[in-house]
């Protein structure tokens, strides 16, 4: 079945089991659901609530770029209310909907945001208790220029709407530009610590004006974290880290680093993202990472990009026999070197450095991926024979 589905007969479906509507409708589009929520057939109907609202997303009543990064298949399967939309739908909302998104411009959408949760929280949670189902909350801020006391506000808000769920389901919490200050964000992260959310994996707080990493204690919450993002903020010292022992992903791009320190503790890190890519709409850096330390402990880790720092020689990985990517494009890396030992490597990026020569290549027999475009490379035909590699650039070199 697929979305050119014209004509159902609903009635085809009243003697079928309730895991085979189930499974019918998880290929079905939205629009033909809805038809089936009009059912009197009570596990029809429950059914096609399950699908109705398991992933909403909530957006402003007046025009609004919606910049959702999602592929069309998902995006079929996402209903998308505005505000005054969403208030009609809070009983669906608290007893079904899994994945919750919430995209505001700011502005006067502050009162708009903060009648949709008390409304949500104060008025409905009485009748319902609390969100059933919630796996997955985020809530973007893209422009927000309210003084400070409004925003102190808002990020409560945020709180009170956030203790309205159930604390064993929730497993995933983005939280972006929320304009938290340092004292703001400690107050935030203590916050979720004691809503006790033991089974939240994935905590999301880039775009947060973020100066430093907060402290996460020893809890339910830190030891079952395992994807962190705080990129895009102002944090100037990797810290704080050690209480996450489980943790694979940790992306700190686009910050204020300078130095790679206090890992030594994450040894199931298997991603590493540290980039500092150039944004016209946000923190513009000069300086970053000038050498590649203090990695020995990520014995784990596969994946690490440290993308448009200011690295003038690749060292210190002799430990990372597990890396399968390496990142290295847009510093100052001029010579091939001390990649010997990441024989399991399958993608290096070298592009946009001031390497003059292909060399120490030859023990990499797994390499798939080799980019060293816009170098220095005066003499290509000296690339070693690699039995694996399907795709070379050497593009713009001299």
């Amino acid at each position: 079945m697929n979305g050119n589905v014209k004509n159902i007969n609903i009635d085809l479906f009243n003697n079928l089991p309730p895991h085979l509507i189930d499974a019918i409708f998880e290929n079905l589009p939205l629009n033909i659901i809805w038809l089936f929520s009009l059912s009197s057939n009570d596990p029809i109907y429950s059914i096609s609530l399950t699908h109705l609202f398991k992933k909403i997303v909530i957006l402003p009543d007046y025009p609004f770029e919606f910049n959702f990064n999602l592929s069309p298949s998902n995006y079929n399967k996402i209903l998308i209310l505005n505000y005054s939309k969403s208030l009609l739908f809070s009983k669906n909302l608290l007893n079904y909907t899994q994945f919750l998104s919430i995209q505001s411009e700011g502005g006067n959408d502050f009162n708009i945001l903060n009648h949709l949760i008390t409304t949500t929280t104060s008025n409905n949670i009485k009748r319902f208790k609390k969100f059933k189902q919630i796996k997955s909350f985020a809530i973007s801020l893209i422009y927000y220029h309210q003084d400070y006391f409004s925003i102190n506000n808002f990020n409560s808000l945020i709180l009170n709407f956030l203790s309205s769920f159930n604390n064993s389901s929730l497993l995933k919490l983005n939280i972006n530009s929320t304009l938290f200050n340092n004292n703001s964000i400690q107050f935030f992260v203590n916050n979720i610590i004691h809503l006790n959310f033991e089974n939240l994996s994935l905590l999301n707080l880039n775009f947060n004006f973020l100066n430093s990493i907060p402290f996460f204690p020893h809890s339910p919450f830190t030891q079952n974290l395992k994807y962190l993002n705080l990129s895009n903020n102002r944090i100037n010292t990797i810290q704080n880290l050690n209480n996450l022992p489980n943790l694979i992903y940790l992306d700190l791009s686009n910050n204020n680093i300078k130095k790679i320190q206090n890992l030594n503790n994450l040894h199931n890190l298997k991603i590493l993202k540290i980039n500092l890519i150039p944004n016209k709409n946000w923190l513009q850096i000069d300086d970053g990472i000038i050498l590649i330390e203090n990695l020995n402990n990520l014995t784990n880790l596969r994946i690490l990009q440290l993308v448009g720092n200011d690295i003038l020689e690749i060292q210190n990985l002799d430990n990372l026999k597990n890396l399968i990517e390496l990142n290295l494009s847009n510093n100052q890396i001029s010579k091939i070197q001390n990649l010997s030992n990441l024989s399991n490597l399958n993608i290096l990026n070298l592009k946009n450095n001031c390497i003059s020569k292909l060399e120490n290549l030859s023990k990499l027999s797994n390499l798939i991926e080799l980019n060293l475009s816009n170098n220095k490379i005066s003499n290509p035909d000296n690339l070693p024979y690699l039995k694996n590699l399907n795709f070379l650039n050497l593009d713009n070199n001299t």
